[in-house]
């Protein structure tokens, strides 16, 4: 974290800018799946280029709280509150908006009450059979992260 703290700093110096990093609003951020402990935390691996269409997309939403992105990697975690409903529904538009850029993505994390009203995954895949015969063979008592699997 230091030695990327540093590398930003000096780049945008290099390109006469100024930068005040606040180590602790960057530990914030990358405390957010611990953090997210109401609403819902959607967790979605998006093609690079596409990041910062779906990142508007997120901004938009009426529940959006908190939005953390890797650059390098894809993956985008968004944090959305609000009543049952916005959340379900926002967390179901972001699983779509990933889908629709050619990524995909879960619910990493919703509030206890909201399990049942909103899946880990909530559309099943074309290889639904399949995985659900999978899980059935390699954990047939169900313990295995229970409710996060699609099968």
């Amino acid at each position: 974290m230091a030695r990327a703290t540093a590398d930003a700093r000096r780049e945008i110096k290099a390109r006469g800018g100024s930068a005040a990093i606040a180590a602790d609003e960057l530990d914030e951020l990358r405390e957010l799946p611990a953090r997210a402990t109401d609403g819902a935390l959607v967790r979605v691996a998006v093609p690079i280029a596409a990041q910062s269409a779906f990142a508007d997309t997120a901004a938009r939403l009426e529940g959006f709280a908190t939005l953390v992105a890797d650059a390098a990697s894809g993956v985008v975690r968004v944090h959305v509150r609000g009543d049952d409903d916005a959340v379900t529904r926002d967390a179901e538009a972001l699983l779509l908006a990933a889908r629709m850029v050619g990524g995909g993505g879960r619910v990493e994390r919703r509030a206890e009450h909201l399990r049942a009203r909103l899946p880990a995954s909530p559309t099943r895949t074309n290889g639904g059979l399949l995985m659900r015969r999978i899980k059935d063979a390699f954990d047939p008592a169900g313990i295995l992260e229970p409710g996060r699997s699609p099968a």
